[in-house]
Formats: C-alpha cells, structure tokens, sequence
C-alpha cells in the first residue's frame, strides 16, 4: 500500500523533494513524465492516434450512411414490387371473372339452344307419331292424300323389284302406290335417317311409267320426277323408285320419283294395307 503524507499532495511534490516508493503524492508526476518520454521518443504518435480515430470515425460514417440508402432502396424497391404484383394480380382477377361470365353466358346460350332442340324434337316426334299411328295396324304408318293410306316398310334386305312385289303379297299387303309421296318420303327419312332408295308400284309400258295396281301414268311432266327423270327410260326394264334419302329430301325436296333396273336388288320395299 502506498503510504498518504499527511499535508495535502498539491504543493509537496518540488524539485528538492524525494519520492519514495510507496509515496502516492508522486504518482501524476511520475505519468506526466512517461508521457513526455514516450512523446519524446515516438514523435507524431498522438496525432497518428487521433488521425486514426477520425478517419475510422469517417469510415463508419460514409457505412452507417451506405446502410441507410441501401436499406431506403430496398424499402423503395419493395413497395414498387408489391405494387406491381398487387395490381397484376387485381388485372388478372378481373380478366378471370370477366372468363368466368362470358361462360356462364355461354353456358346459358347452350342450356337455352338444348333446351329449344328438345321442344323442337318433342314437337317432331308427335306429328311422327300423329302421322304414323292413327288408324293403321301396329307396325304401319299413316298418310293422307285423295283418302288414308298405310304403309310399311321392310328393311330386312335389298331386293329387286320383282321381289319386293313378292314379299308385299306375302305378308298380305300390296306394294305401294302413295298419294303423296313427298309426305311418306319425309316421313320415312325422319323415321329411319333415310340413306337408301325404296322400291314402289310404277313401271315402264313403253311411252310412260305406270301405276301397276291403279293403272294411272306417271306423266314426264310430273312435278315428282326427279330432274331429267323418266327420260327414255320408259321400257319395261325400269321400275319406280321413292328417293328416300337425306340428301335427296334436302336438296330437292319436292322431287320424289326416279326410275332404276327392276333387275338391281338394291332397294328397300315399301307395302301398303288396302283399305276397304
């Protein structure tokens, strides 16, 4: 332990006075004079010092201040981002729901089209079965002209003419010679989705066609020939055709009759039940 004087240390501590080991009064002075040898010894050492400190505080300046605009951009950065990803996506959820009722408009479209298709197939289906079913056995169908007539068709097989006449008188019918064969035409093809002719009761006797059973002539100037129709192919040899089919119907739909080899078994038949 350093030994206190007992006079205070101010004023002590002179030239003529001899510090001791333990004299704490002799302390400043014995710092101050390592200063001044250390001073001394490293000239310039404390300005180095405080030239070093203030360039390191300048340093942490110019960083502190780099951080701060490097965190302003960023910040800036950001919210830019947010608001351009905010506004896509309001402009891809407004083009979505504008999707999303333009097809249920579809939708609708549809629903009401479908709709409109099964009145029309409803409507169609009764004037088929009107026509088809009132007054003719089961199995027949129904046609009005100068009087009723019922018919039935067979489409088990192709036949020549000959023997659709032959399958007529075998199930106790006779083959057809309708009134109007626009209307049977139609109906047929509605019926069946037509896409094959059908055999009826005309024939050549030379200068005409003719009915077999009631013996009238099919005239070449019949509105029912089909165009260039009967031509020179009045012989014997051709028979009366019923052009059943879509196409036909669709494009000449009041042109029914056409006459092919009675020798060509490719044709439905079609019969009629006389009505007493």
């Amino acid at each position: 332990m350093f030994k206190k004087s007992k006079k205070n240390c101010q004023g002590t501590i002179n030239s003529e006075h001899k510090c001791g080991q333990n004299d704490v009064c002799c302390m400043p002075g014995a710092l101050e004079t390592l200063m001044q040898r250390l001073l001394k010894s490293f000239p310039g050492v404390l300005e180095i010092l405080l030239q070093s400190i203030k360039d390191n505080q300048n340093t942490m300046k110019d960083a502190l201040s780099e951080l701060k605009s490097n965190i302003t951009d960023l910040s800036s950065n950001t919210e830019i981002k947010l608001n351009k990803s905010q506004a896509m996506m309001e402009s891809n959820q407004n083009v979505l729901m504008s999707n999303l009722t333009n097809l249920k408009n579809n939708q609708d479209v549809v629903m009401g089209n479908l709709t409109n298709l099964k009145n029309n197939q409803d409507v169609v289906m009764s004037n088929l079965t009107n026509l088809g079913s009132t007054h003719c056995p089961k199995g027949f169908f129904m046609s009005t002209g100068p009087s009723r007539q019922c018919f039935k068709q067979f489409r088990d097989t192709y036949r020549n003419w000959a023997s659709a006449v032959s399958k007529c008188q075998a199930e106790g019918l006779v083959l057809a010679e309708p009134y109007d064969p626009v209307t049977v035409r139609s109906y047929l093809v509605q019926r069946y989705g037509g896409s094959r002719w059908t055999w009826i009761n005309g024939r050549g006797t030379g200068s005409y066609v003719t009915l077999q059973r009631s013996g009238a002539y099919v005239y070449s100037g019949n509105s029912y020939w089909y165009s260039g129709q009967p031509g020179s192919r009045t012989s014997s040899s051709y028979c009366l055709i019923l052009m059943t089919s879509y196409a036909n119907m669709k494009s000449y739909p009041n042109n029914t009759y056409y006459t092919y080899s009675c020798s060509s078994a490719s044709f439905f038949t079609l019969c009629e039940l006389i009505i007493e």
